[in-house]
């Protein structure tokens, strides 16, 4: 078993043990956002080793909270802004272990409204590209208050457009999520050995 196929069975085991609706299809989100990036671009050869995966179980790039929650963890990143790629450093929050990640994550799937949809999903296909199009209200480049960003779903390719200055993921983030789901679909589709028991 390669490193990308036992970090994918991980990541869905810890889905699952945090309740999420599509274990398999948030272990492959988990694989592209922990992936390291160059300029932008997703690898899908490394799976689990951005820096605040690797310092801070950091599974989804969840940034700390006003009120922190754990510990912080402040790093060089970066986001979509008017379309392109701006640098900055953020503060994460550095989790205790990854299952407490998981399970964060889907405190903040059903809390906030715009993910509901993706709540709704009848499929992990329609799970990814709904909690991919997500939005929020955003602050401008000079920090004013922006207008609430409207997605348009372009659902054929994954890709997304926004009204506004910003996009909360990358455009083709929901393409990609499948893309890893699909070239390791038949790993997730095996049976899971029984575990080893001692005396």
């Amino acid at each position: 078993m390669t490193p990308n196929e036992q970090f994918l069975l991980n990541m869905r085991d810890a889905a699952v043990a945090a309740e999420h609706i599509w274990p398999e299809y948030a272990a492959c989100e988990a694989a592209l956002e922990t992936a390291k990036t160059t300029v932008g671009q997703p690898s899908q050869s490394n799976f689990g080793q951005n820096t605040a995966f690797l310092q801070g179980n950091n599974v989804f790039g969840t940034q700390q909270r006003a009120k922190p929650v754990y510990q912080t963890l402040s790093l060089q990143s970066w986001e979509m802004r008017l379309g392109q790629r701006v640098n900055m450093v953020e503060n994460f929050i550095k989790f205790p272990d990854v299952a407490t990640a998981f399970q964060f994550r889907m405190q903040i799937l059903r809390q906030l409204p715009m993910y509901y949809a993706a709540l709704k999903a009848t499929t992990g296909e329609q799970f990814v590209i709904q909690v991919s199009a997500s939005w929020a209200p955003a602050k401008s480049l000079d920090d004013t208050p922006a207008p609430t960003i409207h997605p348009v779903y372009q659902f054929s390719d994954g890709f997304y457009r926004f009204v506004g200055p910003r996009w909360s993921t990358g455009t083709a983030r929901a393409q990609t999520v499948l893309q890893i789901y699909a070239a390791h679909k038949d790993l997730f589709a095996a049976p899971t050995p029984p575990p080893i028991i001692t005396t």
